[in-house]
């Protein structure tokens, strides 16, 4: 099964800051050469209503929420990092074989522990989704 974490960067920022949740949020990569230079990372999905989605330029995804209470944030690598490294120990416990391909993403073999069985791989999913 894949495990994708969605929008994993602004959920690593609501999990920090949990006034922000509800609101759009802008995760970012500035260039550093204006305030608003740069492209969007991630947005999370009340972003996205509105039009911001990964790779637009800052200043579009700001001009789109300039009416919203919305926020904007740089990335934190070394802080999702961590945050990633907690939640593949977690999905490694559940996996026969078990691979890393990023750090919101993981491929988990449950064959074996589910029989091959599509609706015992259903609950293990379930679970991980409860645990994480």
């Amino acid at each position: 099964m894949l495990v994708d974490l969605d929008y994993f960067f602004a959920q690593c920022e609501e999990r920090r800051n949990p006034a922000i949740k509800g609101k759009p949020v802008v995760v970012c990569v500035y260039s550093g050469r204006t305030e608003d230079s740069g492209a969007v990372s991630t947005a999370n999905y009340v972003a996205r209503k509105y039009g911001v989605k990964s790779g637009i330029p800052i200043s579009l995804a700001k001009s789109k929420l300039k009416d919203v209470d919305s926020v904007f944030l740089p990335v934190d690598k070394e802080f999702y990092k961590q945050i990633s490294d907690s939640i593949m120990e977690i999905l490694r416990g559940y996996a026969d074989h078990f691979e890393q391909v990023s750090i919101d993403e993981a491929y988990l073999d449950v064959t074996q522990r589910t029989k091959a069985n599509y609706q015992q791989a259903k609950e293990v999913a379930d679970t991980i989704k409860a645990d994480i």
